[in-house]
């Protein structure tokens, strides 16, 4: 087989089972509205959760520091790439995740990959969510551990699988538990106490990515987790910088000595060009934008209440009790997922569809992303248009 064929018939068998993928270009004109080839859509689909990208305080430190730090590091930390910048954001972050150290990473892909590669052996045992972001799963099959996939929030089960495994593992090999804390897809959230029980009892090394959650930052300020207080006994926190920072990039907090040992083992670290450091200035001044007004994590906080309720009040979402994220997403028909999308696009709102391999062959979901930004009537005009899908058959009955 040639390659041209190879590429031919991959890409007509994912237009065959609507599975394409296509890149839009688009131009922002707030944080909440783009322009997609000519038309002006309210957008649902950024993980810009409180609106800093465009914040007017954080665009203005930027600009005053452009010449004093530079586009960036211009070297791997390891070599001349690391600054005090670096080492200050690092600090902060640390303290926010309620851990002893931080390292900073280009993205939360390469954080999450390279730590549980350099984490993991030959011969150990990781527990892993079956929900978990994408970036988990490679980084467990890059471990080459035993990789035992336990049913999405089914904590009885893991408890049994851990039991089971805990008497036959060698005293030289480690038993990992890996879980997202709010899951990227439905937003809902991870049993956090029980996994920290569970942790304990089973001598495990827990490591949980908060990339879609966000602790308390300043004493006034108010937590997207509800379990802050668990971070600290975690043995690895990893973030994506890029949603509720707004700038990019990843990290991860643990104990300043595992901190030494990954600088030393992480080959996606060492072999990297450092974090920029015009990010890290937007990240400090993020930081002190959040801290400084707690208006904007209650914001956004009112936000997933109202398009929550209403959601559920329509029959479209469920009523979990839990801790509430600012993702949510709707199942709809997966034949006719690329369809709903254009029918909202229609519109003017911009929520797109998640297919296989995001979710299971068969299936699809409209997922929704919750900002600060969002206006009631822009909420609203979300609502009418999940009603007018209902209506027309896209969505399926229970």
């Amino acid at each position: 087989m040639t390659l041209s064929r190879r590429i031919h018939e991959q890409l007509e068998n994912a237009r065959a089972e609507s599975l394409l993928r296509r890149l839009r270009t688009v131009e922002r004109w707030d944080p909440c509205v783009l322009m997609v080839e000519g038309k002006q859509l309210v957008d649902f689909s950024s993980s810009d959760y409180l609106c800093l990208a465009h914040d007017a305080e954080v665009l203005g430190y930027i600009e005053s520091k452009v010449a004093e730090y530079g586009l960036g590091a211009v070297s791997s930390p390891l070599i001349s790439g690391y600054t005090g910048l670096h080492a200050a954001l690092e600090r902060m972050l640390a303290v926010i995740f309620r851990q002893e150290s931080a390292l900073l990473f280009p993205s939360g892909w390469q954080g999450n990959v390279t730590v549980i590669d350099a984490l993991f052996n030959k011969g150990d045992i990781i527990f892993s969510d079956e929900m978990n972001h994408a970036s988990l799963v490679d980084g467990c099959r890059l471990s080459k551990s035993d990789v035992v996939v336990f049913e999405h929030g089914d904590y009885d089960d893991l408890g049994e699988n851990l039991h089971s495994v805990k008497a036959g593992i060698r005293d030289e090999n480690l038993i990992g538990i890996i879980s997202d804390t709010v899951f990227s897809i439905d937003g809902d959230t991870a049993d956090v106490p029980k996994l920290i029980e569970l942790k304990r009892k089973y001598n495990a090394v827990l490591m949980l990515d908060a990339a879609h959650g966000l602790p308390c930052i300043g004493r006034e300020g108010e937590s997207l987790l509800g379990f802050d207080e668990y971070l600290s006994e975690a043995d690895v926190v990893t973030t994506s910088l890029g949603k509720y920072f707004a700038a990019g990039g990843g990290m991860a907090c643990c104990s300043k000595k595992l901190r030494e040992f990954l600088v030393n083992r992480m080959r996606g670290y060492i072999y990297s060009s450092s974090y920029s450091t015009l990010l890290v200035a937007a990240i400090l001044a993020a930081i002190e934008r959040i801290g400084g007004d707690p208006s904007l994590v209650s914001g956004l906080k009112e936000n997933i209440e109202y398009l929550r309720a209403n959601l559920a009040d329509l029959g479209l979402l469920g009523r979990s009790g839990a801790l509430e994220g600012p993702i949510c997403a709707i199942p709809v028909r997966a034949e006719r997922a690329l369809e709903a999308g254009e029918k909202l696009i229609g519109m003017g709102l911009l929520v797109v569809p998640v297919r296989y391999p995001s979710v299971p062959m068969g299936t699809a979901k409209l997922r929704i992303s919750i900002m600060r930004g969002h206006t009631r009537d822009m909420m609203d005009r979300l609502l009418e248009g999940f009603c007018k899908l209902k209506t027309d058959g896209f969505i399926p009955s229970e």
